[in-house]
């Protein structure tokens, strides 16, 4: 999978909301060479804003949900996203990110699972998320 993040300053839900910053994106999704998802060209397009793309959100945690199992300490702060179909309206995943050193090196490492509570399209076939590096 490939993301594209930008962080987009000073947003705001409505007229009478306090300024927020918020992390956008668009993915890529190839699996056994077929591109199954490509939100890539939204990323640059300037009648895309906010939640409007399809990765978006500004929730921080500490805790994960038990099925993102990783080895990190209560105190560390991960961003938490929401992650849409382009094209399966009732589909719809949650993206988290934490920050990590691997041999020095720094990284962002992903969980991503579903999150699909209603509708026809709801087949998770893998309910167990990984974390990508």
């Amino acid at each position: 999978m490939i993301f594209k993040l930008n962080k987009e300053k000073h947003y705001q839900i409505s007229p009478a909301s306090n300024y927020q910053d918020l992390l956008v994106g668009e993915y890529q999704y190839i699996t056994n060479g077929l591109e199954l998802v490509n939100t890539l060209a939204n990323f640059d397009n300037p009648s895309f804003s906010s939640y409007d793309h399809n990765i978006s959100g500004r929730n921080f945690k500490h805790r994960l949900p038990s099925h993102c199992i990783d080895n990190s300490d209560v105190t560390e702060i991960k961003i938490s996203m929401f992650i849409n179909h382009p094209t399966e309206e009732l589909t719809e995943g949650i993206f988290i990110l934490r920050y990590v050193k691997n041999n020095g090196i720094k990284k962002l490492q992903a969980c991503i699972y579903d999150n699909t509570i209603m509708g026809q399209h709801y087949q998770c076939k893998n309910r167990h998320p990984k974390w990508l590096l």
